[in-house]
């Protein structure tokens, strides 16, 4: 299906798209907004009575001053625009010859505002607000619009963009909205955020260095076509502990089942990003731990009995494990311990579900929602398993995680990173904290002009590289499962410890060779 991936090259990443524009579809804006800035100084500008050249014009050609008439620069929107570009002039006749920059000009922005769907006549997109190009031509001039503080604005190749930009993500959403909501191409673009299209503007180095077969599932994966890895193997029917293998590696990424399930591969998502938000935190000043045991584990161990039920004798092991605590306040008052509690959701049905739409934030909103209450109920049956706490009242464990409770919140703060690398909105809350609390310092590092660009500076850079990790880590349990095929149904894993996934792919291209062509075609 290439209907979707290909409208989704050129589009800004705001616009969930790659940013990949094409030369054809920005020329008419370029051209246009050049012409705004550029023919109102073409011109000598003369004093009729004296006839002194009172301003040098940069294009002063007798002809051209003969068709729209000395001076008429001076007042763009009702004489200037009018003669350049050939209109009618009240009381005056139509000039001839047309200018042919004129009739280029015109010709450009009629044919946006056609594909835009407004201006005179139109019939589509009539409720789309637009900065310029809903004025007729002769008004398109630099000083129209004003922005918020009340100055002209005068970068009208960026407003023609914008309002370009802004149909075409329209129509892409109408395309969007006429498929059945179950549709995994209404989940995909109804998740998708800007941290989803990190991989487009991140370094071939640090977190954003990958391999060729970690790139290319990236790719396949915000674009929604099928994974290039995953197309060999379903073609020859391969299974993974008896389930078929499916197109976009979906089925991969949420398998369950022994030797699956807490394993190494499974945690390949989870364990980078860990990891990484422990080294922004440090990098800050905050203090932080990952896989915290002992916040709960020193609860069992100051109950003998307890402590014995717990670990049935078998020795020291950890208790319930926190996924990170941080000790800090961006604010710059006394540090706040915090508990927060990760989670690498995959796309499945009881994750992404047909209301998503419905829901802020759709799968990791809902998800997140979840999870502080999926924790406190945990603590819950520990203080009844093994504190004998009747029901209804709070027992050790889940007292002590109250302790870490701020005033009208929930002692776990949820983290969560959905399938096509969305975040929930504690993990952006979490990064914007960091960035506050580095910003100053990185201000003095390089010198920034304020601390604000150097907290969006920052922002941006940790936003890249979680986004990154988190792409990356899904790429890579794509990859790892794909060798791991017939695993559970009588066959054995292949492919070596060293090995990138690099001939999986190229199978995987060569059974889904005419899809991937036409796709490179269209870009």
């Amino acid at each position: 299906d290439d209907q979707l991936p290909t409208p989704r090259l050129a589009p800004p990443r705001r616009y969930r798209g790659a940013g990949l524009r094409r030369m054809v579809d920005i020329a008419p804006a370029a051209f246009c907004g050049a012409m705004t800035q550029a023919v109102p100084n073409f011109l000598d500008i003369v004093d009729e009575p004296t006839g002194t050249i009172t301003q040098r014009g940069m294009l002063e050609l007798p002809q051209v001053a003969l068709v729209v008439g000395r001076n008429s620069f001076l007042d763009m929107r009702a004489h200037g625009w009018r003669s350049y570009l050939h209109l009618p002039r009240p009381g005056l006749p139509r000039p001839l010859p047309p200018p042919r920059q004129g009739q280029a000009f015109l010709r450009c922005w009629l044919e946006m505002q056609q594909e835009a769907g407004v201006g005179a006549g139109a019939m589509i997109n009539a409720d789309l607000p637009t900065r310029v190009l809903h004025l007729p031509p002769e008004e398109a001039w630099p000083m129209v619009r004003r922005d918020l503080t009340g100055k002209p604005s005068l970068n009208m190749q960026k407003d023609l963009t914008d309002d370009l930009e802004a149909h075409r993500y329209d129509v892409l959403k109408m395309q969007i909205n006429a498929r059945h909501r179950s549709d995994r191409a209404v989940h995909l673009f109804r998740s998708l955020d800007r941290n989803s299209s990190a991989w487009v503007a991140a370094l071939p180095g640090g977190y954003g260095l990958c391999n060729t077969g970690e790139w290319v599932e990236i790719t396949a994966r915000f674009f929604g076509v099928q994974s290039p890895i995953c197309a060999g193997l379903v073609a020859r029917g391969a299974r993974l502990f008896g389930h078929l293998i499916d197109a976009f590696g979906d089925n991969l990424v949420a398998a369950t089942g022994a030797g699956v399930t807490g394993g190494h591969i499974a945690k390949l998502r989870h364990d980078p990003i860990l990891a990484l938000l422990a080294e922004f935190a440090r990098s800050v000043g905050a203090f932080a731990r990952t896989e915290v045991g002992d916040i709960f584990g020193s609860v069992l161990a100051a109950n003998p009995a307890a402590y014995h039920l717990y670990y049935g004798g078998v020795g020291r092991r950890p208790g319930p494990k926190v996924d990170f605590y941080a000790e800090y306040d961006h604010w710059g008052g006394r540090a706040v311990p915090r508990l927060f509690e990760l989670k690498t959701i995959a796309f499945c049905p009881t994750r992404y579900k047909d209301t998503d739409g419905q829901y802020p934030q759709g799968a990791v909103g809902r998800r997140a929602d979840a999870l502080p209450g999926e924790r406190i109920k945990e603590l819950i049956k520990l203080d009844r398993d093994f504190f004998h706490t009747p029901a209804g009242q709070t027992g050790p464990m889940e007292a002590r995680a109250l302790t870490f409770c701020p005033p009208g919140g929930d002692p776990f703060t949820a983290l969560a990173v959905g399938a096509f690398g969305e975040f929930s909105v504690g993990l952006e809350t979490l990064v914007a904290d960091f960035a506050s609390m580095g910003a100053r310092a990185l201000r003095g590092r390089t010198g920034a002009p304020s601390e604000q660009l150097a907290r969006t500076a920052l922002l941006w850079k940790m936003r890249q590289e979680i986004g990154m990790c988190a792409l990356r880590g899904h790429a890579k349990v794509i990859i790892a499962r794909a060798r791991m095929e017939n695993i559970g149904g009588g066959g054995a894993a292949h492919g070596g410890a060293d090995d990138d996934g690099t001939e999986e792919w190229a199978e995987g291209v060569y059974h889904q060779r005419q899809e991937t062509r036409s796709w490179h075609e269209a870009a």
